[in-house]
């Protein structure tokens, strides 16, 4: 799914600007090591403070050989509390509360403690966002579905540990795009043409950014590139990027119904970027047989052609 690789992306952006990749936090009494699940290979606990108000993160924890535990404490439960969680046993889930620290605790089965990490848990300075649109308000094309992902960063801009602290609210024309799967801090929506808002909002800050839903009647033109072929053991693939554009810009969400006269050339996928990209969508084209080909992209009342050589 393509709004979930560009959250993957963003992600994995913000964590190569900490630092935190493969690095985990030794426990204070020497017996297991942490790591937030959260970031790619995990992260240090000790290092990366959590949102405040109701996020959700996982620690996985590495044992010393010889020890063990079967249940989790926090000694402070109104900066978070704890669960077990993880097949194995050796998660835990922890849900934040308000600003502090506490000691997350392992504890064996006659009630004492293994180990124990310190979790930091810090308000919410700046909901902060990636813009791949140009101007105030990205052009969505009306009906289509777009993804608005917010990270929760602390006063000196540093990434927060947890997603579930964000709440968002949006105006008409937009509503909630119902069975649409999001990652992180995140929020599907859909819309009919006109201009609204969509609020993210977080305990101590906010975010309010406008988005317009176009017609299709009004896109003036679409303009196809034709990229490098690629290839693989199933064969060989064009690719055509689309742009369609409004008067004021290019627009999300558009996607080509294409023309293909020879049933040889075959649709395989078409995707359109998020909105923390540039506005175009990706069709590729399986060249079953050797030769050149047109194929014409239509959205609305404008369209283009392009020629495919295998």
């Amino acid at each position: 799914m393509r709004t979930f690789g560009l959250l993957v992306v963003a992600t994995v952006a913000a964590f190569t600007m900490l630092g935190c990749f493969g690095s985990r936090s030794e426990g204070q009494l020497g017996h297991a090591s942490f790591a937030w699940e959260e970031c790619l290979l995990g992260c240090s606990v000790t290092d990366n403070p959590m949102a405040a108000g109701a996020a959700r993160a996982e620690i996985s924890v590495s044992l010393a050989n010889g020890f063990s535990f079967n249940q989790v404490r926090s000694s402070n439960t109104a900066v978070a509390t704890v669960a077990l969680g993880g097949s194995n046993g050796l998660s835990i889930v922890v849900n934040s509360g308000t600003p502090g620290q506490t000691q997350v605790q392992l504890v064996d089965a006659g009630g004492k403690v293994v180990d124990q990490v310190t979790v930091t848990v810090t308000q919410t300075a700046k909901l902060a966002f990636t813009q791949g649109w140009t101007g105030t308000a990205p052009l969505v094309l009306e009906g289509s579905t777009q993804t608005f992902h917010v990270t929760t960063v602390d006063a000196n801009n540093h990434t927060l540990i947890g997603t579930g602290s964000v709440a968002f609210t949006v105006t008409d024309p937009l509503q909630h795009a119902d069975g649409s799967i999001v990652f992180g801090d995140s929020y599907a929506f859909t819309g009919h043409a006109g201009a609204g808002t969509i609020t993210a909002t977080a305990p101590a800050t906010s975010v309010v950014q406008p988005v317009t839903f176009v017609p299709a009647s009004a896109l003036t033109s679409v303009n196809a590139t034709v990229l490098a072929n690629t290839m693989d053991s199933t064969g060989v693939y064009a690719n055509v990027d689309v742009v369609a554009n409004a008067a004021a810009g290019a627009v999300y969400g558009a996607k080509c119904d294409w023309s293909i006269p020879d049933q040889s050339v075959t649709i395989q996928s078409q995707s359109s970027t998020s909105l923390e990209a540039t506005a175009k969508s990706t069709t590729k084209f399986k060249l079953a047989l050797p030769g050149t080909y047109s194929a014409t992209c239509t959205i609305g009342a404008v369209s283009t052609s392009v020629s495919l050589t295998r």
